[in-house]
């Protein structure tokens, strides 16, 4: 059923219907949670992709959430990113990418994710927290607060990159 739902939103999507991206992204979001689906959520900015994680925390408790990863990167995605979400097994991946960026995405790595549906749905990440009513973070203190972010994004995904060789390499599990 996410399979399916997935395929139907992003040929709506594709077409150009965007006026309701946050409400579309918020309905896939509650099949998956039904189905027992595991999602990766990809792209956005950093203060949003964050802003988003902590609130499906708090609304979807049981939305398994498999990871995330900010888009505020320039050029391709990389490797590192790619592997990164290819371990994390998510059965739905959510892309906030714009199309041209998405499509150069899905044909380098789409058949890295063979088991996962990858959905484009542009802007959706923002659109979803101004209907929870969630202030975005960081836009007070301008250029500083957003490399503070970036900073502190960048940190979390080295850590994550670290953790996953040290399983790989010793076996470590890490308590988390």
């Amino acid at each position: 059923p996410v399979l399916l739902r997935s395929l139907l939103v992003l040929a709506r999507t594709r077409r150009g219907r965007r006026s309701d991206a946050g409400g579309v992204l918020a309905g896939l979001l509650a099949e998956s949670e039904a189905a027992n689906s595991s999602v990766f959520l990809l792209g956005a900015s950093p203060e949003v992709i964050y802003s988003l994680r902590d609130c499906l925390a708090a609304i979807r408790p049981g939305l398994r959430l498999a990871g995330i990863c900010d888009g505020d990167f320039a050029g391709p995605v990389s490797a590192a990113i790619v592997t990164h979400i290819r371990r994390a097994k998510p059965n739905v991946v959510i892309v906030d990418f714009s199309t041209s960026r998405f499509e150069e995405f899905r044909r380098n790595h789409a058949s890295c994710f063979a088991g996962a549906s990858l959905v484009n749905l542009p802007g959706a990440f923002a659109a979803l927290l101004e209907t929870m009513g969630e202030p975005r973070r960081g836009r007070r203190w301008g250029a500083v607060g957003r490399l503070a972010l970036q900073v502190r994004a960048a940190s979390r995904f080295a850590f994550i990159l670290l953790r996953q060789f040290a399983r790989e390499r010793w076996g470590f599990s890490g308590a988390r």
